[in-house]
């Protein structure tokens, strides 16, 4: 008997029901904390019930931590972290379900990036990095607090969440923002936002003496003042690759 060809829409189809029908069982072990073989406990004294299993799949640092030459956490079965409660959960629900429960907050989402880059979760930043762009484009109360969090918690080649700051910020009343006491201190101590803002506001580019690439699996565009960049990884999804020469953008 003669079948017709399953179209691409079809399989595409049946794929994602089963990716669903996979992340829904791990949710459910993980509100439940079912079958557990491992403790979070945070600064608060929250602790979460996880499984090693899920967690080193998706964190290198849970990897380590959870292998018996690592921490001795790994003998104990309760890893300590330096992180709040609503971070921590948000990060564990990723591992389990491969996304979290969006706040309309940039500063938790420039946090999660952070978190994601300690954690070794590169799949996770340039997730909070979307999240982090569709909040900021809306007005947020914590704006000065999160350029304080941005430079000071991220490397200056890595601009993901600075260039999308920046250009948010350019898009707000500068002079009503310099009124604000918090806002004017971070411009006046911050020298690289404040370096990067007037880049922008006289259309310089800030890549001089910089060479910029884009990375092939998350489209990131990031620069290395190295003239030959070579064997690199990509400082927003982890991906690595031998010769960025050849992905230089202009």
């Amino acid at each position: 008997m003669n079948t017709m060809p399953l179209t691409e829409e079809y399989k595409t189809k049946i794929a994602m029901e089963r990716f669903s029908s996979y992340v829904a069982g791990l949710d459910k072990f993980w509100k439940s904390g079912q079958h557990s073989d491992l403790v979070l406990a945070c600064p608060s004294g929250t602790t979460f019930n996880v499984h090693k299993t899920v967690l080193c799949s998706q964190s290198a640092f849970f990897e380590k931590a959870c292998t018996p030459s690592g921490f001795k956490e790994s003998v104990d079965g309760i890893v300590k972290v330096g992180y709040e409660d609503d971070l921590v959960k948000a990060v564990l629900q990723y591992c389990y379900t491969m996304d979290y429960d969006a706040k309309d907050d940039m500063l938790f989402h420039a946090k999660m990036y952070s978190v994601a880059d300690y954690y070794g979760i590169p799949a996770l930043k340039p997730l909070a990095l979307t999240k982090f762009e569709e909040v900021a484009r809306c007005s947020d109360p914590n704006i000065t607090a999160t350029i304080e969090h941005i430079y000071n918690n991220t490397p200056e080649e890595d601009r993901s969440l600075r260039d999308v700051l920046v250009r948010v910020c350019m898009t707000k009343d500068l002079g009503s923002l310099l009124l604000d006491d918090a806002f004017a201190t971070v411009f006046a101590t911050i020298i690289e936002f404040r370096k990067d803002l007037a880049l922008l506001l006289v259309g310089a580019s800030r890549w001089i003496g910089w060479k910029k690439v884009q990375c092939q699996r998350c489209q990131h565009i990031w620069a290395d003042t190295r003239e030959t960049i070579g064997n690199a990884t990509c400082p927003c999804c982890g991906d690595c690759l031998y010769q960025w020469d050849n992905f230089a953008v202009f």
